[in-house]
């Protein structure tokens, strides 16, 4: 029967079974006419649900009656392929997604799940938190829908075997059992993390795929199941609490509320049964289990004398009845049995070579491929034995061709690129938070130095902070052929880092190691860290490479920490956060005075104070000179502080030979350094050269394809370039990298110059409602809407802002270019003057297309000349080579400026200004 037919059948007996009995055959046969087999199946259920025996409610009646799918049925847009099996949740099928094109699950849910419509609610409310989970050891859930009555979940499809299938009756070798054990825990760890919690954990609900990983079934669902039939079966307790019964924690068989300490007693039953291949707890029913359950502890005399200590007092801590007194974090329970795994062994080396012990002997498991049948397990282990030892020979020989020739392939590809994803911060302590982030940040500064490794920049990984995305997804999305992820634990002043490296052609674990120490030796976890990643990429370093790495470092820990916390507050990019960070790189100076990457850091925290308006520039930059240029005569192969002086001197110091010569050296150090590139774009524009400046922002964005602000200023580039169209298209193809980046404004300007009023109006009012209003942000917005001719909404803005400049400093440029774009030429040249005088006029500003009514005033051209620009129309070649003569600078600086006050502009509406001063 197809879907469709049932949902018609579906339909006609809902109304039916609602009429009253006298008009019911009067119904019936105005909606069936002459289909007397509809007519048959309506009656058949009415006869049923009439029945003193059963429930009377449509849900039940239909839940006996739904029939199955058959191959080549549609369900929505899935074309189902096979029955896989039936349970408590209903029927499973394999089914091909005809949109993405891809295999997938399907669970047709019993029509009970939605019957009640609270029930529904809490389901879909559910499904939608399990579907949020992104973690390679979890089936991920596609969607939850209903197509003509039949109510569906659509999920990962999964080849392989349940751990209940494949655990011997003696139990899995204790290397084994770990392994598998480590990505359940890891699972649940990031699940439990996001809010979502299994509750129906069991070997039955874990698959081995078969390349050996691990993946959990049914996450934020098992809750919902009933019982099914017999007492082994998920069992539903009172309040609607679900589990079964030899997994259940006590509260859960209690009825109680539940919480992740429910998934770590399950977490702890699963490990024991890995280990000794029978259940913790075991009764001849579901009663006299529960039973134990609730009175009984396990036989710990019957796990294998291999059992590490650490492991046997792991299950027990998991297992402890009162759940007060249960491990509480299923992180710790990683950390520990990695711990407790031998030195040197990886978790999917000993899964490939102890992969054979898990398949039974006797018949085949079903489902197996004829070729891995074919060999008795003895052959198996030698022809393993043999194969082992050939890759040891190619690999110590290293002879690609002879690997190409023998498995007809080509050789494996050199890692040459590496993304360093964002180190998980857990515990909750108040330091971990900074050191997560200010490691991962060094490592990536350090490994970034290394030639021949294209290093992906924090801008673009620091995007998958707080998400756990499948390492093979990050390889596409980056381009980068290796990742390095981690974790760090703080507990008082002990640290707890774990750190793997994943090959994303294929999701080979490369490497993984566990690093114990103080707080204090953190520095030490990095260089092993970024030692072991050339180690294990095969970049073999010469004594001048290896230099160069480690001489920005510091060999004081705590100058290293008080860093770290420095680069943390710098991140965050309000004004409170960066003079936080000025005080920390002054701290870390003072530990260490020839630590290069303090001072570039004290450098790039000057250069943002005043590029934000948060200090005038007579106070921030010449001590953004002077730090960059202390940490190049330290270091003078760091990009970083190349980069800082390249922009210094195109925002201040309007040395266009200087900034351009720079920004060379800086590149030349590290091609993959997106800043630079970004920073140069602007030089460009500076310049008046368009066509370099689209091509360096388009370089920039190939270098960091998923930072906001560069995705959104290739829209604002052209837009500068009058192609409005190819502006508004580079600008949504920015909000599809990021929805809730603050692109407003750029999609307002672009909507005002092409004259749009309405939708102006619209991006450029959403865009202030979001913002927190910074000085930047009313400029802009005040100009656009000073173009559009909205005089009223523009003179608004500009009496916020000039009355902000009566008690913070504010650039003068800012009301210049509102004055400007409202044709008020003697205002905005009395502005740009004082801009001039006090070098905070940014001289890309005055290329803005919103200038254009007073572009023809003599006054602009004197601007460009003071400035030594070309002016627009101009070619930028008369000025490349020389560096033009200082304007003349008044006794004084404007008056618009006071004391900075500190202000509650975010870094993230800060970053997404469209004038772009990172």
């Amino acid at each position: 029967m197809t879907p469709e037919r049932w949902g018609r059948i579906k339909e006609v007996f809902d109304v039916a079974l609602e009429t009253p009995e006298v008009e019911r055959g009067v119904y019936i046969e105005s909606a069936c006419g002459e289909d007397a087999e509809l007519r048959g199946e309506v009656e058949r259920l009415l006869a049923e649900s009439e029945k003193p025996s059963l429930p009377g409610t449509a849900a039940s009646i239909l839940e006996r009656a739904a029939a199955e799918l058959a191959p080549g049925d549609m369900l929505s847009h899935y074309s189902v392929q096979a029955k896989l099996g039936k349970g408590g949740m209903g029927a499973v099928y394999r089914a091909y997604d005809t949109r993405l094109d891809r295999q997938v699950a399907l669970k047709v849910l019993p029509p009970e799940h939605f019957a009640d419509p609270d029930r529904k609610q809490r389901l879909m409310r559910e499904a939608r938190a399990a579907s949020a989970l992104n973690h390679p050891n979890i089936v991920t859930v596609y969607e939850i829908s209903s197509d003509r009555g039949v109510d569906f979940i659509a999920m990962e499809y999964v080849e392989g075997h349940s751990l209940a299938q494949l655990i011997p009756s003696e139990g899995l070798p204790v290397k084994r059992a770990l392994g598998y054990a480590v990505e359940i825990a890891d699972a649940l760890a990031q699940s439990h993390a996001a809010g979502v919690i299994h509750r129906d954990l069991k070997p039955a609900n874990i698959m081995v795929t078969g390349a050996g990983r691990v993946k959990l079934l049914d996450f934020g669902l098992a809750r919902r199941v009933r019982l099914a039939g017999s007492e082994t079966a998920t069992l539903t307790m009172e309040g609607g609490i679900a589990g079964t019964p030899a997994y259940m924690s006590p509260e859960q068989a209690c009825g109680k509320p539940v919480d992740q300490r429910t998934d770590i007693w399950a977490f702890g039953c699963t490990l024991y049964e890995l280990l000794t291949g029978r259940p913790a707890f075991r009764g001849e029913t579901a009663a006299e289990t529960l039973a134990k359950v609730l009175e009984r502890e396990p036989n710990w005399q019957a796990l294998p004398p291999a059992t590490p200590a650490k492991v046997r007092d792991l299950l027990q801590r998991c297992l402890q009845k009162d759940a007060d007194r249960r491990l509480h974090d299923m992180a710790d329970a990683r950390i520990e049995m990695e711990n407790a795994l031998p030195d040197g062994i990886g978790q999917r080396g000993y899964e490939a070579r102890d992969a054979l012990e898990a398949i039974p002997s006797g018949d085949a498991l079903p489902g197996w491929p004829f070729w891995k049948q074919a060999f008795s397990r003895r052959r198996w282990l030698a022809l393993a034995a043999a194969l082992t030892a050939v890759a040891a020979v190619v690999a110590a020989l290293n002879i690609g061709a002879l690997r190409g020739r023998l498995w007809g392939g080509a050789a494996a590809p050199i890692i040459n690129s590496l993304a360093v994803l964002p180190f998980v911060s857990a515990g909750g302590a108040p330091d971990a938070e900074y050191l997560s982030a200010g490691i991962s940040e060094s490592l990536i500064t350090g490994l970034s130095r290394v030639p021949r490794l294209k290093v992906k920049s924090r801008d673009t990984v620091f995007r998958y902070k707080g998400q756990d995305k499948d390492v093979q997804v990050v390889g596409r999305e980056l381009g980068v052929r290796a990742v390095l992820k981690g974790r760090l634990v703080q507990r008082g002043d002990s640290l707890s880092i774990s750190a793997e490296l994943v090959d994303t052609s294929d999701g080979t674990l490369l490497w993984r190691d566990q690093y114990d120490r103080k707080v204090a030796g953190i520095l030490a976890i990095e260089q092993e860290i970024s030692k072991e990643i050339c180690q294990q990429l095969r970049l073999r370093l010469t004594g001048q490479e290896q230099q160069r790495m480690a001489a920005s470092s510091t060999r004081n820990p705590e100058a290293y920490r008080v860093y770290l916390q420095g680069r943390y507050h710098w991140n965050r990019r309000t004004e409170e956060s960066l003079k936080k960070s000025t005080e920390y790189f002054r701290q870390a100076i003072e530990k260490d005075p020839g630590y290069a990457l303090a001072w570039a850091g004290l450098g790039d925290s000057f250069l943002m104070l005043g590029a934000w308006s948060y200090m005038p520039p007579a106070d921030a930059y010449p001590k953004a000179r002077a730090a960059a240029t202390r940490a190049i005569q330290m270091e003078e192969t760091l990009a970083e502080p190349h980069t800082t002086l390249a922009y210094l001197k195109t925002l201040y110091e309007w040395d266009w030979a200087g900034a351009e010569r720079e920004f060379r050296r800086a590149i030349e150090l590290n091609p993959e350094y997106g800043t630079a590139h970004h920073w140069y774009a602007f030089y460009f524009l500076t310049m008046g050269s368009l066509p370099q400046a689209l091509a360096e922002i388009q370089r920039a964005r190939e270098v960091e394809p998923l930072s906001p602000v560069i995705n959104a200023e290739v829209g604002y580039f052209y837009s500068f370039a009058r192609r409005y169209d190819q502006a508004l298209q580079e600008s949504r193809k920015a909000l599809e990298v990021d929805p809730t980046f603050q692109s407003a404004q750029i999609l307002g300007r672009i909507y005002a110059l092409q004259g749009k009023q309405t939708e102006a109006r619209a991006e450029l009012m959403q865009g202030l409602q979001r913002s927190q209003r910074g000085s930047i942000e009313l400029a802009l917005a005040g100009s656009a809407f000073a173009f559009l001719g909205q005089k009223e909404e523009a003179q608004n803005l500009l009496h916020e802002l000039l009355e902000r400049a009566q008690t913070r400093y504010v650039m003068p440029a800012l009301p210049a270019l509102v004055y400007g774009s409202l044709g008020e030429k003697d205002r905005a040249f009395e502005y740009f003057e004082k801009a001039l005088q006090e070098r905070s006029l940014v001289a890309s500003w005055l290329r803005d297309p919103l200038l254009d009514p007073i572009r023809s005033d003599p006054r602009m051209l004197r601007l460009f000349q003071r400035m030594g620009l070309p002016a627009p129309g101009e070619s930028s070649r008369i000025i490349h080579g020389h560096s033009p003569k200082p304007p003349v600078v008044a006794a004084q600086r404007a008056t618009i400026r006071s004391s900075p006050a500190s202000t509650s502009a975010s870094s993230t509406i800060t970053a997404r200004c469209s004038i772009s001063i990172r």
